[in-house]
């Protein structure tokens, strides 16, 4: 009797020994972060500041635009033909298909103190660092461009300007006309008659500029007309050391 309590005491002994052991080895997951902080917060709110959705239409400094081509930085907007006297309006701009640098802008100058109205011609070639130009065209006549340009720049570099035609300055409509330049603008050709009917007018202009296509190079014009039916025409890119030009077909 005295054994097994002998044993049955030692058997108490070894349990209240081992259960009170802190093992060394615990389960991480049961670990507390170091870097974890509480989840209560103290101290006294303060109200975050709003976020407004505000669109800039314009700002003095260059801003960065992150595309899926790369980081882009647009310059501030500038005036590429500043002049205090003209409503430039109708503004547009091509660029040259095999050089970038170079850029033909229009606009529909005028000046409502004398009824001016006029197509303007401004050109860069350098990528619109600087530019050059003036409110009307440096053509034979200045009085048969009537406003509404059209600009083009084919295949081959030339400039097309298309536009309203008029046999005097803000005179009567007489239909549509186009010049062309072969030095980047600086001088015209003499206006030529694309359209004659006194109800046209909100022509736009395009060219043909993929390689692959079979009318390639082939520059056109379209227009509204108020009264009877519709009309389009094509200004094709043939020129000749012998007729450079524009070739009308309908």
């Amino acid at each position: 009797m005295k054994q097994k309590l002998f044993f049955l005491s030692l058997m108490l002994l070894g349990v209240s020994f081992f259960m009170g052991q802190k093992s060394t080895d615990e389960s991480p997951r049961w670990n507390v972060d170091p870097r974890s902080i509480s989840i209560y917060p103290s101290g006294e709110y303060t109200q975050l500041p709003l976020v407004t959705n505000e669109i800039k239409q314009f700002t003095y400094d260059p801003r960065v635009f992150i595309t899926p081509i790369g980081v882009m930085i647009a310059t501030p907007n500038f005036r590429v033909h500043p002049s205090s006297g003209n409503q430039q309006c109708e503004t547009e701009i091509v660029r040259h298909p095999t050089n970038p640098n170079i850029m033909f802008a229009s606009a529909q100058p005028i000046i409502n103190s004398n009824n001016f109205i006029n197509v303007g011609v401004y050109v860069t070639t350098d990528g619109g660092v600087t530019w050059t130009g003036r409110d009307t065209m440096n053509a034979p006549n200045l009085n048969d461009q009537r406003g509404d340009p059209g600009p083009i720049i084919d295949k081959n570099g030339t400039f097309i300007y298309t536009h309203l035609l008029s046999t005097s300055n803000f005179g009567s409509l007489t239909g549509m006309g186009a010049n062309y330049s072969t030095d980047n603008g600086a001088t015209w050709s003499a206006t030529f008659p694309v359209m004659l009917d006194p109800n046209v007018d909100k022509n736009l202009a395009g060219t043909d500029g993929s390689p692959t296509s079979p009318y390639f190079g082939n520059s056109y014009m379209a227009w509204t007309v108020f009264a009877g039916s519709a009309e389009t025409a094509e200004l094709p890119e043939q020129q000749t050391e012998e007729s450079p030009g524009i070739r009308q077909l309908y």
